[in-house]
């Protein structure tokens, strides 16, 4: 009864969730009865997630390995918080990418999860393409390069 009671509160945080309840009925039960569900036996586990996924407990070593020229945040217009800080780091030039669903809130993966999928997708192929467009660079060099380079260039490549 408590768990149902604090999801309830939860997903009806309208600065995260957007009014999820009432956009998308369905899907907001079916993300509700999965939740309480999968976390009925787990309140133990639940209280340690959240205990060590608190801001001032987790360590900045966490994110020493976060390449910000590839990275991609997504967030819901609808998501206050998350929209903030994506638009934020964007003009900070911090991240590669940053994309904003509109009408959506923190919920993105059950709101829109085709549009998450394709923004992930081409994400990933434009870095794809990239990678492949800077390593035939590199073979292109590699072929123009005088004799005495293209021993070393070959072996880098």
């Amino acid at each position: 009864e408590s768990l149902s009671h604090f999801l309830t509160k939860w997903y009806s945080v309208k600065s995260l969730w957007g009014d999820l309840r009432q956009r998308h009925p369905m899907k907001y039960q079916s993300m509700l009865d999965k939740r309480l569900k999968s976390l009925i036996g787990r309140k133990q586990d639940i209280a340690s997630v959240l205990y060590g996924c608190s801001p001032p407990l987790t360590s900045q070593d966490d994110w020493k390995a976060i390449v910000p020229s590839k990275t991609l945040f997504v967030a819901g217009g609808l998501d206050k918080k998350y929209s903030s800080v994506g638009r934020t780091w964007e003009e900070m030039r911090g991240i590669a990418k940053y994309i904003e669903i509109a009408n959506a809130g923190h919920a993105l993966l059950v709101e829109e999860p085709q549009k998450v999928s394709s923004i992930i997708s081409g994400f990933v192929n434009d870095e794809t393409i990239e990678e492949d467009k800077n390593a035939m660079d590199i073979i292109q060099t590699t072929v123009n390069a005088p004799m005495s380079l293209k021993t070393s260039s070959t072996l880098i490549a």
